[in-house]
């Protein structure tokens, strides 16, 4: 689920649109991404725990790339 919703918002996030979207845009895309990831979960995350892990897979995908 993770994955998915971050994937969904990428470019707004990380990649071409950026710089165009607003510090409080991203913080309700995290947010929204955090939610989404909660209702499925057993334990609760909270969005530093829910970017650690994408950094974190992020960073393996490209050490294998």
């Amino acid at each position: 689920v993770m994955v998915e919703e971050i994937i969904r918002v990428e470019t707004q996030l990380f990649g071409a649109q950026v710089q165009q979207t607003s510090i409080a845009r991203k913080m309700e895309l995290w947010w929204r991404i955090v939610d989404r990831v909660n209702a499925v979960g057993l334990h609760p995350r909270t969005r530093d725990d829910i970017r650690k892990r994408w950094n974190d897979l992020w960073g393996k995908v490209r050490s294998v790339a």
